[in-house]
């Protein structure tokens, strides 16, 4: 959770404060590499994560694509993707910690680490399904 809520941010953090704060005329340059990187970043893991057996693999690379997002709106150099690449930082901190840790809670309680278990183990238990709903609605609802 550590890594979800923190450490992939930080990148992020350190474009907004450093590249855009302190090297303004660099950041200008770079930005249009910036936002390819985000586009390419965003189809590749978006593309690559539904292949993921293992459910915190696929919730890992769904945020590594929701960071691309982050990373087209620091490109952007508005102050609209800017504010809202900011507000994707703090809100994906919260929800990506919150997806994290469901399934490890989950997988080690009922022995579930492969996805093909998962169908039928959300039929049975629907506390966890309308958790599991609530979160990925947040994570949709909530993008810059």
């Amino acid at each position: 959770m550590l890594l979800a809520g923190i450490l992939l941010k930080m990148g992020a953090y350190g474009l907004v404060r450093i590249n855009m704060e302190l090297l303004p005329h660099a950041h200008s340059i770079f930005s249009p590499w910036l936002m390819i990187v985000g586009t390419i970043q965003i189809i590749y893991a978006a593309l690559t994560s539904p292949g993921q057996r293992n459910l915190k693999k696929r919730i890992a690379y769904s945020s590594v694509s929701h960071m691309g997002f982050i990373i087209i709106g620091i490109g952007s150099i508005s102050d609209t993707g800017l504010n809202g690449a900011i507000l994707q930082i703090i809100s994906h901190g919260f929800i990506g910690a919150a997806l994290f840790s469901w399934p490890e809670r989950v997988m080690i309680e009922y022995d579930l680490f492969i996805s093909t278990k998962w169908a039928e183990w959300l039929s049975q238990f629907q506390k966890y399904s309308r958790l599991s709903v609530s979160y990925q609605w947040l994570r949709l609802h909530y993008r810059a």
